[in-house]
């Protein structure tokens, strides 16, 4: 092909240069190359590139072997590519950038030494794809404006530039000399000096070399080829031809068509062209490179420096189970107990323990009270089982106790008790039966959430209402289990931003004068936006969900970090109060409060998880997790597996990309070594055990965002990404210096729409509306997190450099363990 060439084991032992642009790659060994700026050494894989008339000098050690690939000056003026400086011995900071380029060179190899019929196709679109690379990542001086100029003013290489030009045509010294404008003896003088070489020696021998390569790459004639060349005839190359290669032109290419035969199939195994080919691999895993880029991310860590203690899951983390009702559907425990087993979390919140579901609270005929824990002793025994502790809410009020039976919410009421008489004795009674069946001595190490006083801001009762009913319940609780954790009845942040910071305040004072502090605030935040919606058209559509409601609740926020803003608006109220040493926990949280918002169950959500994790790292005592599990009552409504719930898990049982999330932050050492926007570095107190958390977060695109329940088959076939930013690729180099010298084991995990997000899978595979057990089988093996293990060996230097490049939702793990 006129626009590439590769050559093997071209190592020119003497100064020397071409008009192609060389990138030379080493398959095996190793090869030294001397250039007019100094010399270096490539080792294995290494590569360089080698700029049209940049001078330079190759050797290879015995036994390595090297591959060479020539791009014409025609493919690279039409590219207006500047001058390149690539050496990936020598740029190690450039290592995306640099297996990129080894990903497209080889998928050009491959079609180059390939037998399909659109490979030329193919290799074209590789290698203007190599080279918009090498101009956006390693260009470091453009063209001029002036077509002549290739690398510089230097006005020799003007002309040899225009040699190059018009060698097909009758060239002269006089003709250069007048179009570069220098006098015929000084560019005769000057150019054999820069050359080595008469003019008309150099003419001579570049026609000479593009007719061997038209020899060996064509069919054409050796007349056409002398007159193609710029011979005045055939006789002339021939003589010239065998002066210079030793052999007359046919019998040259003759040789050549034996040789290049045995090159690509003698020499593939022996010169380990695998070396460079098994690159064609990766290139669907690299594509995401070819989108826009962000500036770095430069990290810098000493590893023996800062010892800053980090937030851990195993210590803080909650795992939400739901509603204790729907505890008892078949995969509820088995989800439950994988989750504590791989993730790790602490406790598992349980909401609704008291709402006629459970069956507890009962009256006789004349109004005497009995009770019934067989369902609830069958929850927390699951649970329990699974070595998390509980962590229960003590809300939902049984019907008997109400006045009115209003405001029904997921089959229970979300009213208050009309009769605190009464419902001190259940609550009493409750505690009571559990001190009983599971003990003091670990009941006291569970916590205790009370109702919700978010709902006084839809005005389904009062706060004066809801402070009776928190004295009375709290004094209960601390009667029974003086030691236990009581968590206040969460507030919603966003409410409380919008009305003012007076609830909070009003609840602080009522429990200063009555001697009733919670151990923790329970906040809820939502990264929504409540101004966008009249209030009583929010509370209808919050009510609707269970009856298949059409509309989101409320809007996403604009605000991509709105769970930092609002944890901070807390803080600053705790602040102004004297209550600034009062805990806050996250008892209900997400990006969003709808539960038929089609992007949680993409991987967006993972993203979302890490970023507000590692950003709130110490903010808050303890998080409650998305809910464990898709709704099973909304099958009916949504019979596709993945309709948009707020589970951890689909209903089957099925991890989504969130899920990993987890899994990936439970993973961090105790120790943070350096955290920022989209890192976070941790290492084990000894320094052998280093853990790198980095995530590329896309807010939602409110224009593009879907707000609406799509009918069931656009569910299944409509690109859930477009309702999210694409910020771009995101690049990081990692410095890790003072790392203790030896071998490592180096593991990265991986989630993106590749690897970790069975979303994304599913849709691959066809989006089958309902999945059979086949199906289901393989979703799970092809989606787990994508997994790379590699052998670290840090020298004496004691440090190293991890370059990664995310694509946007994407999260990775990368975890250094010195053997």
């Amino acid at each position: 092909m006129e626009e590439i060439r590769f050559e093997y084991d071209c190592d020119i032992s003497t100064m020397h240069f071409h008009d192609e642009l060389e990138i030379l790659y080493v398959l095996s060994g190793r090869a030294g190359v001397i250039i007019e700026d100094g010399n270096y050494l490539l080792k294995l894989e290494d590569f360089t590139v080698f700029n049209p008339f940049e001078k330079h000098e190759i050797y290879r050690e015995v036994g390595g072997h090297t591959l060479s690939a020539f791009i014409s000056l025609r493919v690279l003026l039409q590219c207006d590519l500047g001058r390149i400086s690539c050496c990936s011995a020598l740029q190690q900071e450039k290592k995306i950038e640099l297996n990129l380029l080894r990903v497209k060179l080889a998928t050009v190899y491959k079609c180059w030494i390939g037998k399909e019929k659109a490979r030329k196709i193919t290799i074209i679109s590789s290698i203007y794809n190599v080279l918009a690379i090498l101009k956006r990542s390693f260009e470091i001086s453009p063209y001029s404006e002036e077509k002549t100029e290739i690398h510089s003013s230097n006005r020799m290489r003007q002309v040899v530039l225009y040699i190059h030009q018009h060698y097909t045509e009758d060239i002269s010294l006089q003709a250069v000399a007048k179009e570069t404008y220098m006098s015929t003896s000084h560019l005769s003088r000057k150019f054999e000096k820069m050359m080595g070489m008469h003019f008309s020696q150099y003419v001579r021998k570049l026609r000479l070399q593009k007719a061997a390569e038209l020899l060996r790459s064509t069919d054409k004639s050796v007349i056409e080829i002398a007159e193609e060349c710029g011979f005045s005839n055939s006789n002339t190359m021939t003589v010239n031809f065998k002066k210079m290669y030793g052999d007359i032109p046919s019998v040259y290419r003759y040789q050549q068509a034996d040789e290049k035969n045995w090159d690509i199939n003698e020499k593939n195994e022996s010169a380990n062209y695998i070396r460079l080919l098994k690159y064609a691999r990766g290139e669907e895993e690299l594509l995401y490179l070819n989108k826009q880029m962000l500036p770095p991310i430069i990290v810098k860590t000493d590893v023996c420096g800062r010892q800053d203690k980090c937030f851990t899951l195993r210590q803080n983390m909650s795992i939400d189970c739901g509603y204790a009702k729907e505890y008892f559907v078949e995969n509820h425990g088995e989800i439950l107990k994988k989750s504590v087993r791989e993730i790790g979390f602490r406790y598992a919140f349980i909401q609704g323990i008291l709402d006629d579901n459970m069956n507890i609270y009962h009256e006789n005929l004349d109004g005497t009270m009995w009770f019934n824990y067989t369902y609830l002793d069958a929850v927390l025994d699951a649970i329990c089982s699974t070595g998390a502790l509980p962590w229960m809410e003590i809300g939902r009020t049984p019907e008997k106790l109400l006045k009115q039976k209003l405001m029904i919410f997921n089959d229970g009421y979300i009213q208050l008790p009309a009769d605190l008489q009464k419902w001190e004795r259940l609550v009493e009674e409750v505690l009571t039966h559990l001190i009983f069946r599971y003990g003091r001595e670990n009941v006291v190490n569970w916590r205790f959430s009370l109702f919700p006083i978010l709902y006084s801001s839809y005005g389904i009762f009062s706060i004066k209402e809801y402070l009776e009913y928190y004295c009375c319940t709290w004094n209960v609780i601390r009667k029974i289990l003086p030691e236990v954790k009581i968590i206040s009845g969460a507030f919603d942040s966003g409410y409380l931003i919008l009305d003012g910071k007076e609830m909070l305040v009003t609840f602080i004072e009522y429990c200063k004068k009555h001697q009733c502090m919670p151990d923790e605030i329970g906040l809820q935040i939502f990264s929504v936006d409540y101004s966008r919606l009249e209030r009583k058209e929010i509370e209808n559509r919050i009510l609707k969900r269970t009856q298949g409601g059409l509309k989101e609740p409320v809007p996403p926020s604009s605000d991509e970090d709105c769970l930092r803003h609002h944890i901070e608006f807390v803080k600053q109220v705790l602040e102004e109060n004297q209550m600034d040493h009062l805990p806050l926990s996250l008892v209900y949280w997400s990006s969003t409060m709808w539960d038929q918002d089609l992007g949680n169950d993409t991987c967006y959500k993972s993203a979302f998880i890490v970023k507000s994790c590692l950003e709130n790292i110490g903010s808050v005592v303890c998080v409650n997790s998305n809910i464990m599990i898709d709704r099973q009552d909304e099958r009916e409504n949504f019979s596709n597996p993945f309709y948009g719930d707020l589970g951890n898990c689909n209903y089957m049982g099925i991890p989504k990309a969130s899920y990993y999330a987890y899994y990936m932050l439970s993973r961090l050492m105790p120790t943070l070594l350096a955290q920022g926007n989209g890192y976070a570095v941790t290492s084990s107190e000894d320094r052998k055990d280093i853990r790198i958390l980095l995530y590329n977060y896309g807010h939602y695109d409110l224009e593009m965002h879907l707000n609406k329940v799509l009918p069931r088959e656009e569910q299944l076939t409509i690109d859930r990404y477009c309702g999210f930013q694409d910020p771009g690729v995101q690049s990081f180099q990692l410095y890790l210096k003072n790392l203790e010298e030896g071998d490592y084991d180096e593991e990265i995990y991986i989630i993106n729409r590749e690897h970790g997000s069975r979303y994304d899978i599913w849709r691959k595979i066809g989006a089958p509306q309902v999945l059979n057990k086949m199906q289901a089988d393989y979703l799970i093996r092809a989606s787990e997190p994508g997994y790379h293990y590699e052998k670290l060996r840090i020298n004496k230097e004691r440090e190293t450099l991890i370059s990664v490049a995310l694509d946007v939702h994407e999260v990775r793990l990368i975890c250094l363990a010195k053997r």
